[in-house]
């Protein structure tokens, strides 16, 4: 039961499914977090 769905697409707001049986927001969170916080770039040899 998602109470704050509109604020988690419109506003991009982290989902918390910790009441969740299975959260499958997982990948969703680690993606918004990389876009909020910017990639580190490294150099690969």
């Amino acid at each position: 039961h998602i109470n704050n769905l509109e604020d988690v697409l419109v506003n991009k707001w982290f989902y918390d499914g910790s009441e969740c049986y299975k959260c499958y927001y997982g990948n969703y969170n680690r993606v918004l977090k990389i876009l909020m916080n910017g990639l580190k770039h490294k150099e690969f040899v």
